[in-house]
């Protein structure tokens, strides 16, 4: 085998045969180094701002709703260099009997009818699992707070300390994430990427306002015994789901036009 014939076969790459897309390391510097970096920067000098911002537009519609002086602005500390994260105080409170009684009732009979979803076979989707998923955590967290309804460990203000220092953690991974993807191993037209980059962080940050007040409304209203619930429910676990779902639909996009439009031309053949 001549040197010739060895350069050609060093040369092949099993990602896709005879083709491949040329990876423009300009483009990936430049994201990376121009945006990605900058908004992490920017985020970790003043997360602390953006949660006391968050915390006092929440706690302006629960004062209209909540009795007088029951609503309060707490901060607490977070990351030694770049400071801590306020938070909402609200009163705790503990469930009654009678509506932790109608709650494992409920929670039975939906859960019941969730797993005869799931093994249905005509009905195979992922819903049916999800939805036991967090019906079985509100069980435990009910039959928890039948029988050691006094020994619960969290009050409403360490509950929303741990959800706006997690809702933080959420935010600055998704700013990671996104920018791996989109920048280093993602291909595309750079303004889609740029523009879906976009379109996550203000995703996530309108929906993180609005599941906050949710959240503090529920618990204020109602009791401790659904923070379980409406954590690894809707938490900010909840972030990558939707990151899935905005990446996919930017897949298809970019899959069509690579595939059938005019992005048939950037194809480098082998």
């Amino acid at each position: 085998m001549d040197i010739n014939e060895r350069r050609k076969r060093a040369n092949i790459y099993f990602s896709r045969t005879y083709r491949r897309f040329k990876v423009n390391s300009k483009e990936q510097l430049i994201y990376m180094f121009a945006l990605v970096l900058p908004t992490m920067l920017l985020f970790l000098l003043f997360y602390r701002e953006i949660s006391k911002f968050i915390t006092i537009l929440v706690s302006r519609p629960l004062s209209m709703v909540l009795p007088a002086g029951n609503v309060k602005i707490v901060s607490s500390s977070f990351l030694p260099v770049f400071g801590g994260v306020y938070h909402l105080s609200l009163p705790s409170v503990l469930p009654s009997y009678t509506e932790i009684l109608i709650n494992l009732a409920v929670t039975i009979v939906l859960l019941g009818v969730s797993l005869y979803s799931s093994k249905r076979e005509h009905k195979k989707t992922p819903l049916p699992i999800y939805f036991s998923f967090i019906l079985i955590i509100h069980l435990i967290s009910s039959i928890y707070f039948l029988f050691a309804r006094s020994y619960f460990p969290f009050s409403s203000t360490e509950y929303f300390e741990l959800y706006m220092k997690q809702q933080i953690v959420m935010w600055f991974s998704l700013i990671v994430l996104a920018g791996f993807v989109l920048g280093v191993i993602g291909f595309g037209k750079m303004r889609r990427r740029v523009l879906l980059f976009f379109i996550l962080l203000v995703y996530a940050f309108i929906f993180g306002i609005v599941r906050y007040l949710a959240f503090s409304y529920i618990i204020a209203v109602g009791s401790s015994l659904y923070m379980a619930f409406l954590f690894f429910a809707l938490g900010p676990l909840y972030e990558f789901i939707y990151f899935v779902f905005f990446y996919s639909i930017f897949i298809n996009r970019e899959i069509r036009y690579f595939g059938y439009g005019e992005g048939r031309n950037d194809w480098q053949w082998l």
